[in-house]
């Protein structure tokens, strides 16, 4: 319980208005990561806490990224990817997995894209695809949601294909982004607003089943 409710204490902080990231964001970030660790550790067999230190760990990263600390936030992008793909492995049927997973390798290939580095970009932009696309199906009570990311994941696909110079790939993706035709402008797939001090993701809430 003490642990749980300093998590609390630290997730619950929030400012009124978004600022630029400095150290003290981070150290708070790093701060629940360490008690989401100890749960964790003590509670190996709750899937919801290793499930919650991958999302803090995604979390750190985006900070970082917003920061500028482009290495550090790949190093946490991969570590919150490993974690998140064992869930899924082990807890298929849970979309919020899946859905954090997918959100983690698409930052992951945004941060590649930027290096240029298209071949690796690809590849976690076509994995976190297939984690979405299952719950986007017309008999998905997910389906909305699912499919106004996945709709995100084509268009960054078609883009990344583009950028190799596979024309054809990039114009498949494309069709693909345009049949999903109830979103015009997706926002940003897993854009995170970050407060300093506190974590929030849009499109977790809801997502239980």
């Amino acid at each position: 319980p003490a642990l749980l409710d300093s998590l609390a204490d630290i997730l619950s902080l929030q400012v009124t208005q978004p600022r630029a990231v400095d150290p003290s964001d981070l150290q708070g970030i790093d701060r629940a990561i360490g008690i989401a660790n100890q749960l964790a550790t003590t509670y190996p067999n709750v899937p919801e806490y290793q499930s919650l230190q991958g999302r803090l760990q995604s979390d750190l990263a985006a900070a970082q990224k917003l920061a500028g600390q482009l290495l550090e936030a790949e190093k946490n992008y991969r570590g919150a990817i490993e974690l998140q793909r064992s869930l899924v492995q082990r807890y298929e049927s849970v979309s919020l997995y899946r859905h954090c997973f997918a959100q983690s390798l698409f930052e992951l290939a945004e941060i590649q894209r930027r290096r240029e580095q298209f071949k690796e970009a690809k590849s976690n932009l076509e994995e976190a695809a297939l984690q979405l696309e299952p719950y986007a199906g017309a008999d998905q009570p997910t389906q909305r949601h699912y499919q106004r990311i996945l709709q995100q994941v084509y268009h960054r696909l078609a883009l990344t294909c583009r950028d190799m110079g596979d024309v054809r790939l990039a114009g498949d993706f494309a069709q693909k982004a345009r049949e999903i035709s109830d979103f015009d402008r997706p926002p940003p797939f897993g854009r995170f607003r970050f407060r300093p001090g506190g974590m929030s993701r849009r499109g977790w809430r809801g997502l239980s089943h």
